[in-house]
């Protein structure tokens, strides 16, 4: 007989339900990341069936049935919800739903949680989560949106990324209100109001009244970024995230309260019972929420029962059921991390905290240890960064938290009460925000870099990580072998290129072109995307950066330049004269010195030094009214004795004036200017530079028609070797006396004639 109770077998009991989640889990991943339902994949599950009723039959223990059983059933509701893991699509709908937050400004409009009702398109329902994001876009103020709790239909488009769906609407007007705002998030608005009509006109209670309301309501829209991302590099932003671990922290403020109260455990249980539950309604329920909320119920009922649980099956088990009803919670960044984080404080944290000796100091320092341990490789994966000081600042930011939540509990009840209380409280957790923002800037000053990983070594990573996480005796090695595998990846990332090189950069939209050399790495333009030039710099081993060079303030070359600045922190970070007072850099610029990068400006005739890297500044003048391509920094640097010219997106009338200026432009290599633009490389500026080769930086998934024909034929007939991004190339080796290894397979060589 075996029992998922508790039992003096270690460390095995509960096999059985441990194999049964991490088979749903494994199987939602895995058949989640097919682009299309492949013929075989039914088959691949029909097998699995029969394999595991024959293991039920031959094997006296049946894990292995058990994990199948899993393993076909995640599967089987996976497939059918229709894995998409593709490139972007977009499809029209008319939809349903409850508004459940307020509406924030993001870069397209204004955005909020909406709780899908139906989702009709043009051939029928649509298969969608249970909860999408809504954004609005048009010129509209939050105080014309729906409110929360509100019922609303409107006409749009379903967006699905990968895994990632949300719902588009191009316009207010296409946004209809059904009936007046009720329900539990009408409830929670109503109390955020609550909240901030206490804060009154004071500036500090109206910041702690935000925070008050992120903490226990699980509003954060009012939240200002810089604060967010403060907390997110230093590895405290789960913190402001209502998830497992607050409510962990409410169960434990209210098992406190009824202690001194005087009541007896069996009271507590069944008191502590509807506290989960009301704090989970109350928060909202977001996925993390509820796999806590659903877990402390099914543990506090289970020991009233007289029948005990053991912790780490029924962890499993909660996480199984969670990912059965909605497969696409695996793809949720909260959910992972807080089922990750849960999973492995089960399993470690008696050990480690054994080893240190207990006490309460010795409980903290586990506490601390696993929960970092285990959220670096997820944070790496879906963040790219990782703040090695995190597990120092969750130690000591995690009591000031508590007390926070404490206090903001407190807030929200008084101020219906007794408004002068509610306000004292407010100003405690004011205070307590106040040393959290110190804890963070501490935290933030170090942070690493992961790469993106494919998708061979992002399995193999989750099947170590899940390993690490059941019962057997092989649990230890596993997670070594995970944070083994971490480190050896961050490592990899500062580690210099083995020969000198040219690379563009993968980012999906726009231009970030690596020159590296042995001593010397500087990176041209970041690309559009927030992270991805970071994350592309991390898997080519260029992390270690000494200069960060912008061509020009377009969004498509400077979108993943603070993400550089902030995290890989290079010597420097060069801006043509010209854009030096241009709104879109001083952002990047103050953000530069905050991290204590030097802000260069460059000028026409200026040299640059980076390592063995020379630029020559050649283009724009510091003074003058040009349109922002034509005034495109272009430089010509020399490498290892071989020339490259890089002119970001320069045209043709930039291009005249450059000619005009008679600078010196030959180049063995030539940036092809505007992403193979039909307006730039026009016959006279080929003419002059000469190239013996042509990179044409268009990003891996160009929105427009990127390089076009006209421009690539220009290129032939100079006869002029084209390397275009958009046909998968990706970068070159320069080797000595001006030879160039293609990275292309086979590797084709090329001699150029070098300065």
């Amino acid at each position: 007989m075996w029992s998922w109770r508790s039992s003096s077998e270690k460390p095995e009991v509960g096999w059985e339900l441990s194999l049964w989640g991490a088979g749903v889990v494994l199987s939602a991943f895995a058949f989640g990341a097919l682009e299309v339902v492949p013929p075989w994949a039914w088959l691949a599950l029909s097998l699995g069936a029969v394999a595991s009723f024959s293991c039920a039959l031959l094997s006296p223990r049946r894990l292995v049935f058990w994990f199948f059983l899993g393993v076909c059933l995640a599967g089987a509701l996976t497939l059918a919800s229709g894995p998409t893991m593709g490139r972007e699509e977009r499809r029209p709908v008319r939809f349903s739903g409850v508004v459940r937050d307020g509406f924030r400004p993001v870069e397209t409009g204004w955005s909020t949680r909406l709780r899908v009702l139906t989702v009709e398109g043009p051939s029928g329902p649509e298969n969608v989560r249970r909860e999408l994001s809504l954004t609005v876009g048009g010129s509209a103020s939050p105080e014309n949106l729906p409110a929360p709790g509100s019922r609303v239909e409107g006409a749009g488009e379903l967006v699905q990324r990968g895994r990632r769906q949300s719902l588009w609407v191009k316009t207010p007007r296409l946004l209809q209100l059904q009936g007046h705002p009720g329900g539990v998030d009408a409830f929670r608005e109503e109390a955020r109001w609550r909240l901030v009509e206490t804060a009154g006109f004071s500036l500090q209670r109206q910041r702690a009244a935000t925070l008050a309301a992120a903490l226990v309501l699980g509003r954060r829209e009012q939240l200002l970024e810089e604060e967010t991302q403060t907390l997110r590099q230093a590895g405290l932003g789960h913190l402001l995230a209502v998830s497992g671990l607050h409510v962990g922290l409410v169960a434990g403020l209210f098992w406190t309260l009824f202690l001194l109260l005087g009541l007896s455990p069996r009271t507590r249980r069944w008191l502590l019972i509807p506290v989960v539950v009301g704090f989970a309604w109350l928060s909202g329920g977001a996925p993390p929420v509820r796999r806590a909320a659903g877990a402390a119920v099914l543990l506090l009922v289970a020991r009233q029962l007289g029948r005990p649980l053991e912790l780490l099956p029924t962890f499993w088990g909660v996480v199984g059921l969670l990912v059965l009803v909605e497969p696409g919670l695996v793809w949720d960044v909260g959910f992972e991390l807080s089922a990750g984080i849960a999973l492995a404080l089960v399993r470690f944290l008696p050990e480690l905290k054994d080893l240190l000796g207990g006490g309460r100091f010795g409980t903290a320092v586990s506490v601390a240890a696993v929960a970092q341990v285990a959220s670096l490789p997820l944070s790496g994966l879906h963040f790219g960064i990782l703040p090695p000081l995190g597990m120092v600042c969750n130690l000591l930011a995690v009591p000031v938290a508590t007390v926070m939540v404490g206090l903001s509990l407190a807030a929200l009840a008084l101020a219906w009460l007794f408004s002068p209380l509610a306000e004292l409280c407010l100003d405690g957790v004011g205070f307590g925000a106040l040393i959290l923002q110190l804890l963070a800037g501490w935290g933030a000053k170090v942070l690493w870099a992961f790469p993106p990983l494919p998708w061979g070594l992002q399995a193999f990573l989750l099947l170590l990580f899940v390993a690490a996480l059941l019962p057997w005796r092989g649990a230890l090695g596993a997670a070594l072998g995970v944070v083994v595998m971490t480190a050896f990846l961050v490592a990899r990332a500062y580690l210099p290129p083995s020969k000198p090189q040219v690379a563009m950069l993968p980012v999906r939209q726009g231009m970030a072109l690596l020159v590296s050399g042995r001593e010397g790495r500087l990176l041209v333009d970041a690309g559009r995307a927030s992270r991805e030039a970071l994350g592309a710099l991390a898997w080519w081993r260029g992390a270690k950066l000494d200069a960060l060079v912008l061509t020009h303030p377009d969004a498509d070359h400077v979108g993943g330049a603070e993400a550089v600045v902030s995290v890989l922190r290079p010597r420097f970070l060069m801006l043509p004269a010209l854009f030096w007072q241009r709104s879109e850099f001083l952002p990047l610029r103050w953000q530069a010195e905050k991290r204590g990068v030097a802000v260069v400006p460059l000028f026409p005739g200026q040299r640059v030094r980076v390592g063995d890297v020379v630029c020559d500044v050649l283009w724009p003048p510091a003074h003058g009214d040009l349109p922002d391509n034509d005034a495109s920094l272009v430089l010509r640097c020399g490498l290892a004795g071989v020339s490259l010219l890089l002119v970001g997106d320069l045209e043709s009338t930039g291009e005249e004036r450059l000619l005009a200026s008679a600078q010196p432009l030959f180049a063995d290599i030539l940036q092809v200017g505007h992403h193979g633009s039909r307006t730039s490389t026009s016959w006279a500026f080929l003419k002059v530079v000469s190239p013996r080769l042509a990179l044409i930086p268009t990003g891996t998934s160009p929105h427009l028609r990127f390089p076009q024909p006209v421009v690539v034929s220009r290129l032939r007939q100079a006869r002029v070797l084209v390397l275009s991004q958009k046909q998968g190339f990706q970068r070159l080796w320069v080797g000595q006396e001006g030879k160039l290894e293609l990275d292309t397979s086979p590797p084709v060589f090329v001699r150029v004639s070098g300065d």
